[in-house]
C-alpha cells in the first residue's frame, strides 16, 4: 500500500484515477500493482538509456580526441606559409590599395564660376550682369585617369615586398625548427654519452686505476659546450614555436616535414628556377618611378592650359537719351610662360633620378649577392659531399659496424668512438642547415618567394600553395 501511495504521488494521481475504473477491491489492488510495476520498468529503461547515451558520448569523445589534439599539435609547412596572407603589413597595404582604387580623382570640366554684376564706368552709363566660367584642361582630365592608375599601382606594387618579408620570416622559422629538432636529439644523445664517459672516469678513480687527466678535462669541456649548445638550440626552437603559435593561433608541438627538400635536390631546384633580378623592392621602386613620370606629365599639361575662361551676360548702355540692352560674350586665353615652372619640374626630375639610381644599385647588389650565395652554396655542397665520403670511409664507422670488434673493445674506447660519431653527425647537420639557409637567401634576393604561382620551396616537388 505504501508503494502504491508513493507511485500515485509520483504519477500525479494518475494511478488512483486508473484504479477507479476497476470494480472490485481486488481488481483495484492488482491494477495498482501492475501500474506501479510498469512505472518502475519505464523508469529503469529511462535510466539505462541516459547512461548509454552518456557512455556513447564519452566513447566517441575519446575516439575523436586524438585527432582533435593532433590537429592542434601538428601542422603542415604549407599551412604555415599561408599565414603570410594574414600579415598586418601585407593586409594593410592591400586595404590601402583598394581604398585608393575606390577614390574619385577625376577633375570636372568646370573649374569655377563667377557672377559679375555692376557698372563699368563712374557715370554708371554701362551696367553689366554676366557669368564667368573657368574650365580645366581637357587633356588634364584625360591624363588624370592615367595618373590615378599610376598612383594605385605605386601602392599595389608594394604587396610582393610585404608578402616576401612575411614569407621569408616563416621560412626561416620553419628551417630553424627542422634543424633544431634534430640538433636537440643529437646534443642530448651526446650529453648522455659524455655522462657515461664521466661515470667511467669516476669509477676508475675509485678503483685507483690510472687515467689521463687530459681526457677528463676534455670530457668536462665537451659537457660544458654541449650543455650551452643544447640550451641555446632549445631556446631558439621554443622561440620559433611561439612564433608559429602567434601566426596560427594554435598550440603547435610539431611540424609535418614529409617530403622536405633534400640536399641532393636543392641544387637541381635552383638550376630549374628562373632566378633573376626580380627583387620586390625593385618592383616597388619601379612603381614609384612610374608615379613620378605621371606627376610630371600631369603638371606640365595643367600649366600649359590655353583657354582660361568664357564670359557671357547682358549689358545695358545709356546712349542717345535711351538705355540699350545687348548680350555679350568674351573668351580669355592664357599665354603660358613655362620658364616659371622650371624649378618645380627640375625638382621632380631629380627625385625621379634618385629612384632610378636606387633601382640601379639594388639591381647590381641583388645580382652580386645572388652570385655570392651561389658560390657559398657550391662550397657548402662540396663540404657536405666530402663529409659524406669521409663518413663512408671512416674507420670509426667500420669499427662500430663490426659486432666482433665492438664486443671486444673496452667500454671507454667504445663510448669515445660514439662521441666522435655524434660530433661528426652534428657537423654534417650544421653544414646541411647552412646550405638550406643559403638556398633561402638566393630565393629572397631573386624575389622568387613572392612570384606567382606561390610555391613551397622547402618541398621536394615545389608544391603550389
Amino acid at each position: 500500500r505504501l508503494a502504491v501511495a508513493d507511485a500515485d504521488e509520483w504519477a500525479g494521481g494518475s494511478i488512483v484515477k486508473i484504479a477507479t475504473f476497476a470494480k472490485s477491491p481486488l481488481q483495484k489492488k492488482r491494477l495498482c500493482e501492475s501500474c506501479f510495476q510498469l512505472f518502475i520498468l519505464l523508469e529503469s529503461i529511462l535510466k539505462i538509456f541516459l547512461r548509454m547515451q552518456l557512455f556513447y558520448a564519452i566513447f566517441f569523445f575519446i575516439l575523436s580526441f586524438p585527432s582533435l589534439a593532433q590537429s592542434d599539435m601538428s601542422i603542415e609547412v604549407k599551412a604555415i606559409l599561408k599565414t603570410a596572407f594574414t600579415d598586418e603589413k601585407y593586409r594593410s597595404n592591400q586595404a590601402l590599395s583598394q581604398h585608393a582604387a575606390g577614390l574619385n580623382y577625376q577633375m570636372p570640366l568646370l573649374q569655377k564660376s563667377e557672377l559679375r554684376l555692376g557698372a563699368d564706368d563712374n557715370q554708371s552709363t554701362q551696367n553689366q550682369i554676366g557669368l564667368n566660367l573657368f574650365f580645366n584642361s581637357y587633356r588634364a582630365i584625360q591624363e588624370q585617369y592615367r595618373w590615378k592608375q599610376s598612383r594605385v599601382a605605386s601602392i599595389s606594387t608594394q604587396d610582393p615586398w610585404f608578402l616576401q618579408d612575411a614569407l621569408a620570416t616563416r621560412y626561416k622559422c620553419i628551417i630553424e625548427i627542422y634543424f633544431a629538432d634534430q640538433s636537440v636529439r643529437y646534443y642530448r644523445h651526446l650529453d648522455t654519452l659524455l655522462d657515461k664517459e664521466n661515470e667511467l672516469f669516476q669509477a676508475s678513480i675509485v678503483r685507483g686505476a690510472e687515467i689521463e687527466m687530459k681526457e677528463v678535462f676534455r670530457n668536462e669541456t665537451d659537457k660544458h659546450e654541449v650543455s650551452n649548445a643544447l640550451l641555446a638550440t632549445d631556446r631558439n626552437r621554443q622561440s620559433a614555436y611561439r612564433n608559429l603559435q602567434s601566426w596560427t593561433g594554435k598550440t603547435i608541438q610539431s611540424i609535418d616535414f614529409k617530403d622536405f627538400i633534400s640536399i641532393d635536390s636543392l641544387q637541381k631546384t635552383l638550376e630549374s628556377l628562373p632566378i633573376g633580378d626580380n627583387h620586390p623592392e625593385i618592383i616597388a621602386r619601379n612603381g614609384q618611378l612610374a608615379l613620378y613620370d605621371a606627376n610630371l606629365k600631369l603638371d606640365k599639361i595643367e600649366k600649359s592650359k590655353i583657354l582660361s575662361s568664357v564670359q557671357m551676360g547682358m549689358q545695358r548702355e545709356f546712349r542717345n537719351n535711351d538705355w540699350l540692352i545687348s548680350p555679350f560674350a568674351r573668351l580669355t586665353f592664357n599665354i603660358p610662360i613655362l620658364g616659371n615652372y622650371r624649378k618645380d619640374w627640375h625638382e621632380l626630375d631629380l627625385r625621379r633620378r634618385e629612384v632610378e639610381n636606387r633601382i640601379r644599385v639594388l639591381r647590381v647588389e641583388s645580382l652580386k649577392n645572388i652570385e655570392t650565395h651561389r658560390l657559398n652554396l657550391q662550397n657548402l655542397l662540396k663540404q657536405h659531399t666530402f663529409l659524406a665520403k669521409k663518413q663512408q670511409n671512416n674507420a670509426v664507422e667500420r669499427l662500430l659496424n663490426n659486432p666482433k670488434v665492438a664486443a671486444e673493445m673496452p667500454v671507454n674506447d667504445l663510448i669515445r668512438i660514439q662521441v666522435i660519431q655524434q660530433k661528426n653527425a652534428l657537423t654534417r647537420l650544421k653544414v646541411s642547415e647552412d646550405m638550406v639557409k643559403t638556398y633561402l637567401e638566393i630565393l629572397i634576393e631573386s624575389g622568387q618567394l613572392s612570384m606567382p604561382p606561390l610555391r613551397d620551396y622547402l618541398h621536394r616537388s615545389l608544391e603550389v600553395f
